[in-house]
Order: C-alpha cells, then structure tokens, then sequence
C-alpha cells in the first residue's frame, strides 16, 4: 500500500490532481496501520521457527532491529499524511511542504522495508546469505 500510495501522491503532485493526492495520502495512512499490525506478527514467527535446524538468531535479531526501524519510518510517513489530510480538510489546497515530507519519509520508509524483507528472507533462505555464514548454512542442512 505504501508505494502504490507514493506513485499516486507523486503523481498528484506533479500533475495536480487533487483526488490522486487525496488516495496517495490516505493509502499511505493505511500503510502505517497495516505496518504495524505487520510488526506484530514477528514474535510469533519467531516462536514458530526456533526449533528448525540451522537457526540463526543473530540473523533474526538483524531482521528486528531492520523491522524496528521501518515500523517508525512508516509510521512516521503515516502521520504526516494524516495531518496533512487534517490540515486540508474542507477542500483546502494541500501544503505542498507537508505532500513534499510525506513522499520523503515515504521513500526512506520504503529503502527500510526493502531491508527489512531482505534481513527476514536471510533467515529462512541460506541461499541469499552472503559469505561464510551462507556456506556454513549450506552445508549444515546437507547433514
């Protein structure tokens, strides 16, 4: 939702379409509360995969500390999209300052959340680890 919501309020910006800068916002308010039902769902899945061989929790530790940091950016970009909204109630033009700090949050959020996912693939995936901690996965699942 958050990039989808992004490209809209980009495009609403550069092209002037109120109601795309409208949707933008809004899926980028959703993004966040969907960011943080996500969250929630680390411990559990943790708890699913602990007992399976090769389990690395330092690599589950690098995905929480990853997963820590997007959660606040997309929040983050979640509330200023919201008072944004808030502000321009009304029909009022949007702030272009306030659009402007949505999409920049909004584009560090989304680099966080890519390394994020990456940091959760590592854990499940030996294969897209790199160096000797891949090898050794590699070859201690062949046992």
């Amino acid at each position: 939702a958050l990039a989808f919501g992004l490209i809209l309020l980009a495009w609403g910006r550069l092209r002037g379409p109120r109601t795309l800068m409208t949707v933008g916002l809004a899926l980028t308010v959703l993004a966040g509360a969907g960011a943080g039902g996500t969250f929630l769902t680390g411990e559990p899945a943790e708890e699913v995969l602990e007992d399976r061989p090769g389990f690395d929790e330092g690599l589950v530790h690098e995905h929480e500390e990853a997963a820590d940091f997007a959660l606040w950016l997309t929040l983050a970009a979640a509330v200023t999209a919201a008072g944004t909204l808030w502000w321009s109630r009304g029909g009022g033009d949007y702030a272009r300052s306030a659009v402007a700090v949505t999409l920049l949050i909004g584009v560090v959020a989304m680099g966080a959340l890519a390394v994020t996912a990456l940091r959760g693939g590592e854990i499940s995936h030996p294969e897209i680890r790199s160096g000797a901690a891949a090898a050794a996965a590699v070859s201690h699942d062949d046992d």
